[in-house]
């Protein structure tokens, strides 16, 4: 699961420990790469946080993160993120809450998913159904071509 930017309270800071914690302690199969900050820093045994990024090399990293689904976890309704463009130009598959702009965007997007409110255990189940739609889809494409 990769999350990119500088995640603080509003911007998810919680939802992404909380998600980390659901993964150590039932030692689920997930790694969740920051790629940016965590304020306040916290560390977790599936957690890997790379530090800042150039905006201009972020493909490239996201490439490196061996993320393959990326979570905008912010619980604030933002008019607009920067960040979550940058993630649907570089064509991966976003998942979102539903708040602001952000979620009106990832709604119309064709790999997005906009996540109901649940517990950690549900975001991750609802993540990973739609990681595996999404491969079985890629797959399904690739054999009828």
């Amino acid at each position: 699961i990769g999350i990119v930017g500088s995640i603080g309270w509003q911007k998810g800071w919680n939802i992404v420990r909380q998600l980390c914690e659901e993964i150590d302690t039932r030692h689920l199969p997930y790694h969740v790469t920051v790629i940016g900050a965590l304020v306040p820093d916290f560390s977790a045994g599936c957690l890997k946080v790379t530090g800042r990024y150039e905006r201009t090399a972020l493909a490239s990293t996201i490439e490196q993160s061996g993320a393959n689904i990326f979570l905008f976890p912010s619980i604030w309704p933002e008019t607009f993120s920067y960040v979550a463009h940058e993630l649907m130009a570089c064509g991966v598959p976003l998942c979102c809450f539903n708040l602001g702009a952000p979620a009106e965007a990832v709604a119309n997007y064709s790999v997005g998913l906009v996540l109901e409110q649940a517990s950690p255990f549900e975001l991750l189940t609802q993540m990973e159904n739609f990681r595996i739609q999404l491969f079985a889809q890629a797959k399904e494409e690739d054999t009828s071509s």
